[in-house]
């Protein structure tokens, strides 16, 4: 009798730059309808790629959500560790940071929703290894700097975790909440405008609560 059971699919190679159009209109997707419930199907038409490629790249949804977190707060934490390795003062390293920071959420601004939908629907285990890889590098960071800008008398000791909390949750709800900004925001200042005007009320905030007073 003839072997009916199927032979090993004929797959071409993956390539990074189909996995990258992927996550990339995701993103746009997810940022022009300022939400995350984005049918695939919608994300393969974006891409101009058939949408069983999703499948074939991440596995299933939540594989293609938690490469999408990947990128997008992997770059962040690949520039905070460059940053703590270079030389300059802890002043200069957190102003930089919280720049870059205002910066990324303003591009990324669902980023803690889609931090807060992988993170609910984890089990214990998995979440400890995405908090371990995407969450504990910036708190790390914060320690860190903060010990460095103590030992040089230009901060106070304060807690990292709730600067992390402090600076992620302003970036989190000034630019998930554009609608709302430009409802309250007098002017009708641009998002650029805003962008420049926040991230110098952020460093102003931040250094107001952490520089050692004389």
């Amino acid at each position: 009798m003839a072997n009916l059971s199927p032979g090993p699919l004929n797959l071409p190679p993956k390539r990074p730059d189909v996995r990258d159009a992927l996550l990339q209109a995701a993103s746009e997707l997810i940022i022009e309808r300022d939400t995350l419930e984005v049918a695939l199907t919608d994300v393969a038409q974006r891409a101009s790629v058939n949408s069983a490629l999703i499948q074939y790249y991440f596995g299933n949804k939540d594989g293609f959500l938690l490469a999408l977190l990947e990128r997008d707060i992997g770059d962040a934490v690949r520039r905070m560790r460059i940053l703590l390795a270079s030389d300059g003062s802890a002043l200069d390293k957190l102003t930089t940071h919280l720049s870059g920071l205002a910066r990324a959420y303003h591009r990324v601004p669902y980023l803690n929703r889609l931090l807060r939908l992988i993170s609910n629907a984890a089990e214990e285990e998995v979440f400890g290894e995405l908090v371990r890889r995407l969450v504990d590098p910036m708190c790390s960071f914060y320690r860190e700097v903060i010990a460095q800008g103590v030992a040089a008398g230009e901060f106070r000791q304060v807690d990292p975790v709730f600067l992390y909390f402090t600076v992620v949750g302003a970036c989190d709800q000034l630019f998930s909440n554009r609608r709302l900004f430009n409802q309250l925001a007098a002017g009708g200042r641009t998002t650029d405008a805003a962008l420049r005007e926040f991230t110098d009320y952020l460093v102003k905030l931040v250094f107001d609560g952490i520089k050692m007073r004389a």
